[in-house]
């Protein structure tokens, strides 16, 4: 990626992370919502080698999971794809999520979903070009933590 690109994705990327915290906050002014004062979105950026810029919006009040990607040639923020946590989780009604990315290989990325209501882990193989969001096999972590 050139440097005009690399910073125009850059800002890009900033401007929609901006925009997703305001609509966030407007909308949570508005409702009533279990989550008042905390605010229903997570939002976190990651790059993934081969000039992609990956934007992964968790809707905790909501319990969905979008993934939006930087497209150079359009020089715009487009849609990757999106999932409902609790489906994926096997899980009913809303959960705590967090989550956090890592880099896998040149168009794939990792996302892992915690649902600290649940006590499961997930991870999530993206892939910006496939347009998919495949999740693993939940983990049960009481599994992990039960000891002796």
């Amino acid at each position: 990626m050139t440097g005009k690109k690399a910073v125009t994705a850059t800002v890009t990327l900033g401007l929609a992370v901006v925009a997703a915290i305001v609509l966030a906050e407007a909308g949570a002014a508005g409702e009533n919502r279990s989550t008042m004062g905390t605010p229903p979105y997570q939002v976190l950026s990651g790059q993934i080698v081969g000039g992609f810029e990956a934007l992964y919006v968790l809707d905790t009040a909501k319990g969905r999971l979008a993934v939006l990607k930087f497209e150079v040639t359009k020089d715009s923020l487009v849609p990757v794809a999106g999932r409902e946590l609790a489906k994926d989780f096997g899980t009913k009604g809303p959960g705590s999520y967090s989550m956090t990315t890592v880099q896998l290989t040149s168009i794939r990325g990792l996302l892992y979903v915690t649902d600290q209501f649940a006590h499961k882990a997930i991870a999530y193989k993206v892939d910006i070009i496939q347009n998919t969001i495949t999740p693993m096999t939940p983990i049960d972590l009481n599994t992990i933590f039960a000891g002796p």
